[in-house]
């Protein structure tokens, strides 16, 4: 599971010769509001900053807009981004290339499955077909013969909206695939190829 989130981290800037609304206390004090998104709890990227004033004593906070000019500069307003909020980026950078590097093999056998069906194999698809309810449907399929320029191929009997409920039905049946399975349809080797194949599965009759 990904842990992925955000927090805000305050950041204190000048103190102010201005007077709480509220508490009335001579305390306010210009503060960043800097949303820091994180991976794993790892800050990883900052977001914009909000500049308002805030009162150290009873922790008010005011529009910096409407002191501008008055307690206030405009050089007041600028805070530099902390450098640590950028200390995941290197390692989400280092994950997407390991995520990438890992999909490759599987992306290529994918690839070459579509290319060179290979009869007994058996595969998952997104079939995009429309039921009346339903759109797009997940299904599995055997491919029980290859001749020429023909593919010999039987679906699952049923559709699925979702891919989890797909691959939960694979496993029910497993030691008996073949029998949720429906009739053969022929189809040519250039359909098979537009198929949205989503994976190859390992099991065997």
């Amino acid at each position: 599971m990904i842990v992925y989130g955000r927090y805000i981290k305050t950041l204190k800037g000048k103190h102010i010769e201005a007077e709480c609304q509220l508490c009335k206390n001579n305390s306010l004090r210009v503060v960043a509001l800097q949303p820091i998104a994180h991976l794993f709890f790892i800050p990883f990227y900052p977001e914009s900053k909000a500049i308002c004033l805030r009162c150290d004593n009873c922790g008010s906070k005011y529009s910096a807009i409407d002191y501008l000019n008055k307690a206030i500069k405009p050089e007041d307003l600028a805070f530099k981004t902390p450098i640590w909020t950028f200390v995941g980026t290197p390692l989400v950078i280092l994950l997407i290339t390991i995520l990438f590097i890992t999909g490759t093999p599987a992306r290529e056998e994918l690839n070459n499955f579509r290319q060179n069906p290979v009869a007994g194999s058996y595969f998952t698809a997104d079939m995009e077909f429309d039921t009346g309810e339903h759109k797009n449907l997940y299904a599995y399929a055997k491919i029980t013969k290859v001749a020429g320029d023909k593919v010999t191929i039987r679906f699952s009997k049923f559709g699925y909206t979702r891919s989890k409920r797909m691959h939960a039905d694979i496993a029910k049946n497993l030691m008996d695939i073949d029998s949720t399975l429906k009739e053969e349809v022929d189809v040519s080797l250039d359909a098979f190829r537009t198929l949205k194949i989503l994976s190859l599965e390992k099991f065997r009759k």
